[in-house]
């Protein structure tokens, strides 16, 4: 119990973030305002990273890793906010494949996913710098 605990107090920003784009995308809010997808890559590349922030201090109280070059934290980081976004498009032409919908936009709208939530993970691993 006290290991659910503790990864819902670090994933609970995405986890916000999730049921927040899942229920605008039910209401339709992606298709009548396309724009929101935007700052909803932002902000999800902001929430993995602010998760992760949270996790490397956790580990560096507990002395399981210590990551001393900043630079070196912020690559991490970005590292990890890019997988996730991988893996989110991934999940969302798995989803415009499986229920036939318009889940994932062409190339150009993909690169444009990636490229915003990594300015979101990078604002938030630069800005969270001791």
């Amino acid at each position: 119990m006290k290991t659910i605990k503790l990864l819902l107090h670090f994933f609970k920003l995405p986890i916000l973030v999730f049921a927040f784009s899942m229920t605008i995308n039910h209401f339709g809010a992606y298709s009548a305002f396309p724009i929101i997808d935007i700052p909803m890559h932002i902000i999800g590349g902001a929430a993995i990273a602010h998760t992760f922030t949270l996790i490397f201090k956790s580990w560096e109280e507990s002395s399981i890793l210590t990551i001393k070059n900043k630079l070196i934290h912020i690559l991490l980081i970005v590292s990890i906010v890019a997988l996730v976004a991988i893996l989110w498009e991934f999940w969302e032409f798995l989803m415009t494949q499986i229920l036939n919908s318009s889940w994932q936009g062409n190339l150009e709208d993909t690169m444009l996913d990636f490229l915003m939530g990594l300015v979101g993970g990078l604002t938030v691993a630069t800005f969270s710098q001791k």
